[in-house]
């Protein structure tokens, strides 16, 4: 059984709540798809971008990439 996938955005319910005016409301989700981490934006105004480049649909992250929501910056980190 997988963990729940963690919801990024301004919404008070989101797993990591943005204090971000560039960030949607259901801005994305991070899930772990069997080993490898997969972000995926939820049709978000401003897109989510992995390392300056903005995603059209999911895709994996590894250590080291940055995750960009809005005007916020995140990394995976092991």
């Amino acid at each position: 059984m997988g963990a729940a996938p963690v919801t990024v955005g301004r919404a008070p319910d989101s797993t990591l709540v943005l204090d971000d005016d560039y960030a949607s409301n259901n801005h994305a989700t991070i899930s772990l798809n069997g080993s490898t981490w997969v972000v995926t934006d939820l049709g978000s105004t401003n897109g989510t971008w992995v390392d300056r480049a903005r995603i059209s649909g999911p895709t994996p992250l590894t250590v080291g990439h940055q995750l960009k929501v809005g005007r916020t910056v995140l990394e995976l980190r092991k």
